[in-house]
This record gives C-alpha cells, sequence and structure tokens, in this order.
C-alpha cells in the first residue's frame, strides 16, 4: 500500500509540475542558439532518490533507437540457461538492434509462415498454444483478449517482406504482412526462437494487446501511467489542460483496431517530445549532447507503431486527453525485460 501510495503522491506532482509554468534546466546544447529543454522537476527526482547522474542514464536508455539494454540481453540469458557473453558484460551500454532483409524463399522465412499458418487454421485459442511464445505465461491475457473482451485476431492479406533481428545474441524474425484494417495498414508478425529451437509466435504484438482497453483507461481516467500498444501519428488538437500549441506536441495514439483513440500530449522542449516527434516524423530543435541517441526520424506524416505509457492529468477536464510518460519500445514486441 505504501508503494501504491508513493507512486500516486510522485505521478500527481508530476502532472501538477508538467501543466504549471516550465521549469526549465539547461543543458550543454549542440548549438549555443538552440532553445534549452525542458526537464523532470527536481521534486519527482527527490522522490524516486534519482541523482543527475542517475536521471541522465535513464534518459539515454530510455531514447535509445531501440532500448534493448545489457540487462535484458542478460535476463534472456539466464531464462535460456545459458551463461553471459562478453556483450552482456559490458556495463551501461546499450545493445544495438542488427536488421537483415530476409528473401522470401530463406528457411526462417519460410517457417515462420508455416507457423503462422497453423496458428490461424487452429480452431480455438486453447488450440493455438502450441504456436504461441511463453504460451503457459501469457494464458491469462489470452482468456481476458478472447473470453472476455470477445476480441479477434488480425487478418493478414499479402506478404510485404521479411527481416532477422539480432540484438546481442537475442534474434527475431519478423514477417510483415499487409492489412486494412490496421491504422498503419500494415501488420508485423514477430516469432521468437524457443529453447527447443523452434520459431514461435510472439503473440502479443500480433494481436498489439494491451491489459487496459482505451474506453476503460478512458473511464478510470487513472493518474498512474499505463502501457499501451498503439498507433501513433501528429495530431492537431489541441485543447484543455494541453491547448498550449507553442509548449505541447499532440500525438494522436489509436488502439490496433483503429476503433478507439486518444491524444497523447509531450513537452516538445523535452528529450522524450524529440523522441517522440522523430518517431512521428517531427523534426524539433534539438539542443541534446551527442551521447543521448535517439530513434531515427520518421517521414512526415509517419504512423507508428510504439509501446507507450500514458496517464491522465489531475482532475482532467476531458476524457481523451492524456499526458505521454515514457516510450517503452518503438515497436510492439519487446525482448524480454523491456516494459517491467
Amino acid at each position: 500500500m505504501v508503494g501504491i501510495f508513493a507512486a500516486v503522491v510522485a505521478a500527481v506532482l508530476y502532472a501538477r509540475a508538467l501543466l504549471s509554468g516550465p521549469v526549465v534546466k539547461a543543458v550543454k546544447p549542440l548549438d549555443p542558439n538552440a532553445p534549452l529543454l525542458e526537464e523532470m522537476p527536481p521534486v519527482i527526482r527527490g522522490l524516486v532518490n534519482d541523482d543527475d547522474d542517475a536521471v541522465r542514464r535513464k534518459l539515454i536508455s530510455k531514447h535509445a533507437p531501440s532500448p534493448t539494454l545489457t540487462g535484458i540481453a542478460r535476463h534472456e540469458a539466464s531464462e535460456m540457461g545459458k551463461p553471459a557473453g562478453p556483450a552482456y558484460e559490458e556495463q551501461g551500454e546499450n545493445l544495438q538492434l542488427i536488421t537483415e532483409e530476409l528473401s522470401p524463399d530463406s528457411p526462417e522465412v519460410r517457417e515462420a509462415v508455416k507457423v503462422l499458418e497453423t496458428y490461424r487454421a487452429a480452431p480455438s485459442w486453447q488450440s493455438r498454444r502450441p504456436m504461441i511464445y511463453k504460451a503457459t505465461q501469457l494464458e491469462p491475457q489470452m482468456r481476458l483478449f478472447y473470453d472476455e473482451r470477445h476480441e479477434v485476431d488480425p487478418e493478414p492479406q499479402d506478404l510485404a517482406g521479411g527481416s532477422l533481428i539480432s540484438a546481442g545474441e537475442s534474434k527475431v524474425v519478423l514477417l510483415r504482412y499487409r492489412s486494412p484494417s490496421r491504422p498503419d495498414s500494415l501488420l508485423p508478425a514477430y516469432f521468437h526462437r524457443s529453447p527447443a529451437g523452434a520459431l514461435l509466435l510472439d503473440w502479443e504484438a500480433w494481436t498489439g494487446f494491451s491489459a487496459l482497453t482505451i474506453p476503460a483507461f478512458k473511464k478510470a481516467r487513472a493518474v498512474i501511467p499505463a502501457t499501451f500498444r498503439v498507433v501513433a501519428m501528429e495530431s492537431d488538437y489541441y485543447n484543455y489542460e494541453f491547448i498550449d500549441q507553442a509548449r505541447f506536441l499532440a500525438v494522436k495514439l489509436r488502439s490496433p483496431d483503429g476503433l478507439h483513440s486518444l491524444t497523447g500530449y509531450v513537452l516538445r522542449k523535452s528529450q522524450l517530445g524529440i523522441a517522440v516527434g522523430n518517431l512521428i516524423g517531427v523534426r524539433l530543435p534539438n539542443p541534446l549532447p551527442p551521447e543521448v541517441p535517439l530513434p531515427p526520424l520518421r517521414l512526415p506524416g509517419a504512423k507508428q507503431p510504439v509501446t507507450l505509457r500514458v496517464a491522465f492529468p489531475p482532475t482532467a477536464q476531458s476524457d481523451h486527453c492524456v499526458m505521454i510518460t515514457e516510450i517503452v519500445a518503438d515497436r510492439w514486441m519487446l525482448f524480454p525485460g523491456e516494459g517491467s
């Protein structure tokens, strides 16, 4: 109970500081004429017992192009019963994601396509479990998705391509399908290797699963951040607490099926704001030091599948306008340890 109370107090204080006058702290700019950044208020850092160096390390890791940290790989190695290799022992370094395009007739693509075909042909979600990565662990989420919410799997159309994603010793096969039911018209299917060596479907990324639905989140108006898999794109809606367009960046956050949405807001002059802007193709002034990596700048009008944490401001004036508090990943697939 003490932990929950502390989390609520921290969230409320952060939101009030965010919505009040700017708290600006100088960050050494690349361009001496560049604007300063708005940073997290010191009172929040005190609540979580973070010194300046700790905050800086978190910012650097959080806004990496794909935040696959050493600890994630170490966690996966322990689960697989393998010793941590040299890459896992590098302290404080991000593991770079390397993407390699695969030909349609490559063994990995053929195997993944077969797994997905078998999965989709199964008559019930229970009978799909052998094709799902960590199915036993995900059974409560699947019961919620299928039995309680009565949601359904997406419908892929033609295969647009495939790739192999490597992060240290972690390797994931990605198939990119087209799907008119998705807000970005694309449907990614990720596959992990099981300890036995078989490719298995990442069910959460495939369905775009979130523990809360957007309608339920709107009804609760929770000030504690919740995690959502959404498709993000630029918005021109500025209202209520977030009417100041010069200070905030508005981002439309659509559910995987495109039927529900929120408008998320982030400070333009912040590390998080610059990172979010890059993901949706909005170039913002960037005075960050070179050691702070950022997601690649997408084309204007980009629709980006992302995993984010969002929260309502205290005494929210609307059930539609929320604060973006964190980028968990610039995709729906999470490596072990991400999002925890």
